[in-house]
């Protein structure tokens, strides 16, 4: 499912070079680096029983908007708490964990209701085999889709070395629309850095997602609605992971959207969306 792009000989070979001189000549690492290029290290989520993650969570998007040539310009930022409860973990590693999205706020300004609560199953490389994790945020309400994949980081399945890349087959969702979307995305091992003191791996991943593959709800005999989408969305998300721990220390997720959306009911009507959201997401102190 996960394959390693393999960097050239030469350029191996001259990294490896490069390390062995930096060790011999006692040469000190920059800044913020904590390992070495030749360092291979296993990426990986490990979940303990019982345990309590706290995160703190942010959602901002700047918005265009609307039905003909008056398009609506908006923004939105949102802020909230996010509880993770580890319930359990199986012999395989994967970890049975109850997400809580709390105190939210619109722009500072509290907001009222219950926390969104929601359960799901973390696998040690990321991936969310079952259940559903939503933003658990309120937002305006939009007709093209902005897609959420099932992942909490995109990792390996073995030890890799910084530089290294690998591919993936994501599947991901919307809440707001009955819309799945299949796409292959692209992470790297970027580099190891020390985060508040803590030896943390930065991952990136990157896709390209073609909103025009997403295949349209099946209409009911009732409504007879029909959905056609274009468009493309291009996401980037960079996740840092605490190298000891074994846990996500924070993640920035960014994307632009620029689609459109034609419903065919009882007459046409045309939508455009362009979009430009940031997600982040950053342990708690």
């Amino acid at each position: 499912m996960i394959t390693a792009d393999m960097m050239g000989r030469g350029t191996a070979l001259v990294a490896v070079l490069a390390g062995l001189v930096l060790v011999a000549c006692g040469v000190p690492l920059p800044p913020g680096v904590t390992s070495r290029p030749t360092d291979s290290l296993l990426l990986s989520l490990q979940f303990k029983a019982g345990t309590t993650l706290r995160y703190s969570l942010e959602v901002t998007s700047d918005n265009v908007t609307g039905i003909g040539v008056q398009p609506e310009q908006f923004s939105d930022a949102v802020t909230a708490d996010e509880t993770d409860h580890v319930v359990s973990v199986g012999r395989n590693g994967d970890a049975v964990v109850d997400v809580v999205i709390s105190s939210p706020k619109v722009k500072d300004f509290p907001l009222t209701g219950p926390s969104q609560s929601m359960r799901v199953t973390v696998a040690s490389d990321g991936q969310i085999v079952a259940g559903s994790l939503r933003s658990g945020l309120p937002a305006r309400t939009t007709t093209v889709p902005v897609f959420a994949t099932r992942e909490l980081v995109e990792l390996p399945d073995g030890p890799v070395r910084p530089g290294s890349t690998w591919k993936r087959r994501v599947t991901a969702e919307t809440t707001g629309l009955p819309l799945v979307l299949v796409y292959d995305s692209r992470s790297r091992f970027d580099r190891v850095e020390a985060v508040g003191g803590t030896r943390a791996a930065v991952i990136v991943t990157s896709a390209l997602l073609d909103l025009g593959a997403v295949a349209p709800p099946s209409p009911t005999s009732t409504d007879g609605l029909t959905m056609k989408f274009k468009g493309s969305a291009n996401v980037i998300v960079t996740s840092w992971l605490d190298l000891t721990a074994h846990q996500l220390i924070k993640t920035e997720w960014n994307a632009t959207v620029d689609a459109s959306m034609t419903v065919e009911d009882s007459g046409p009507a045309h939508e455009t969306q362009r979009i430009m959201a940031e997600r982040s997401l950053q342990a708690a102190a």
